[in-house]
């Protein structure tokens, strides 16, 4: 079999929230790797939310931010940044709604008191019901600085996320934002990225960098932001955890990720 460039998301796809990283996904991208194929990290997770462990692991690259930052071996491949006029107008309106909200960045990322409160909760609620192989994943008390340290000294910032009352309030804003932003939706949470800088430009930039065909990938996915990789590979899975829309345009959809999914997807495909 001829090198296939796999791309994996990490929440709900490698990362089970509720087990953590199960033994046999690691064990199938190490048998993987061995057999020739390279295997990415492809997350809506900026790179400062990305933990140690993870960036440690044998991958052969990183896509963070919903394809807005790109990494092989260390080199930077892609970055977008987002300009101090479009960070300006998104606090604007963030401010005006009065929701929680993040400037998400590859160095620091900023919250807003109400979006702090949401993962101190969250933290709380991990710590109590989920064992140290889940939560030294999840996102840490030293990866939130307030948004007042983003006004002293800013730093880069790739993409937003925010913390609404309402589904309908996630639809007004993504009207305030225009066709310039895409707004990936999750009932009442959600992600703004650049329009046309998402999983799949990702994908594609690191098969530019390695002169390889798209013919050649396979994604692996859980959510909506996994949506166009998903749909632009040429062997898009769904795992059995994911959302319907997903699974709808998937090549195919495997077992849940506490179900050994990413596993039996790649011995499905021949990657193991």
């Amino acid at each position: 079999m001829s090198t296939k460039y796999v791309f994996v998301d990490i929440d709900g796809t490698l990362l089970s929230h509720h087990t953590g990283i199960p033994r046999s996904a690691l064990e199938a991208i190490d048998i993987a790797r061995r057999n020739g194929h390279k295997i990415f990290i492809n997350t809506g997770r900026v790179k400062s939310a990305v933990d140690d462990l993870l960036q440690f692991y044998p991958f052969d690259g990183f896509v963070f931010a919903c394809g807005g930052h790109v990494e092989v071996n260390g080199d930077v491949l892609y970055k977008n940044e987002l300009t101090e006029d479009e960070i300006k107008k998104a606090l604007e309106i963030f401010e005006t709604k009065n929701i929680g909200y993040v400037l998400e960045g590859p160095n620091i990322s900023y919250y807003n008191d109400d979006a702090i409160e949401f993962f101190r909760k969250r933290r709380v609620r991990d710590e109590k019901e989920l064992g140290p192989q889940v939560t030294r994943h999840l996102v840490q008390e030293n990866m939130v600085y307030p948004i007042k340290h983003y006004y002293e000294d800013p730093q880069p910032v790739n993409k937003f996320s925010l913390f609404t009352k309402t589904n309908v309030e996630l639809y007004e804003i993504e009207q305030l934002f225009g066709e310039d932003y895409e707004v990936i939706k999750y009932e009442t949470s959600g992600e703004i990225i650049t329009r046309g800088i998402n999983k799949s430009h990702g994908m594609r930039t690191v098969l530019k960098h390695f002169n390889a065909d798209i013919k050649d990938t396979m994604a692996l996915g859980d959510s909506m932001n996994d949506y166009s990789m998903v749909k632009d590979a040429e062997v898009g899975i769904a795992m059995g955890n994911g959302v319907d829309q997903l699974k709808a345009i998937a090549t195919y959809t495997t077992f849940d990720v506490d179900d050994h999914g990413l596993y039996h997807a790649f011995k499905k495909f021949g990657l193991i």
